[in-house]
């Protein structure tokens, strides 16, 4: 199977890595670890080996060990910028939001909402959600249910996404998420909004 450079670097780092996590809760000695990184003989500290691999990959890559590592992993922080009638989907990958995605944003209000922060539900969850609609990707829908409260849900749980924008109630039930009284829902909040 063929790599192209940046995927081969980034499996190098993974490893390396790993390497250094396992070595340092082992407590492996430095000249022990210099030999498991390619250098027997020689016994740099942990900490030059660590400098030297950190400067090597932000001259390659551009970006912070840290920041690279959360890329590859698909760890990052995301946020859904509101305003002047675009929605923003940015991630953070450590030194800079870069956007990913701009679309209409409809009916939502403007704001920042950081989706990173969303708490997960439950599918076994009693309670009934009702907010907002923020954002529906592959994995997840999220939902504002008040201000700096949003909820995080699992897409699988879904028969049908719900519509981003509108005032959504959402219960689960056996595990499978159902949203309760559609149109009943859509006038509530447009009496709200009156």
């Amino acid at each position: 199977m063929a790599y192209d450079k940046e995927e081969q670097g980034g499996r190098r780092l993974a490893l390396e890595r790993g390497v250094l996590k396992t070595a340092l809760q082992s407590g492996v000695p430095p000249h022990a670890l210099a030999g498991k990184l390619g250098e027997p003989g020689r016994e740099p500290t942990v900490a030059q080996i660590a400098q030297a691999g950190r400067r090597e990959i932000e001259q390659t890559f551009g970006q912070s060990p840290e920041a690279y590592s959360a890329k590859l992993a698909g760890q990052y922080d995301e946020r859904l910028i509101v305003s002047n009638g675009s929605k923003r989907l940015e991630r953070n990958y450590g030194r800079q939001w870069i956007a990913t995605r701009v679309d209409d944003a409809g009916s939502l209000r403007k704001g920042v909402y950081p989706l990173h922060e969303a708490k997960p539900v439950a599918r076994e969850a009693k309670e009934l959600f009702a907010g907002t609609v923020l954002h529906v990707d592959g994995k997840h829908v999220y939902q504002e249910l008040g201000k700096n409260n949003i909820a995080r849900h699992d897409r699988a749980a879904f028969a049908e996404a719900p519509q981003i924008g509108a005032f959504t109630k959402i219960q689960y039930d056996a595990g499978k998420a159902r949203i309760v009284d559609r149109d009943q829902s859509r006038g509530q909040q447009q009496a709200i909004g009156r």
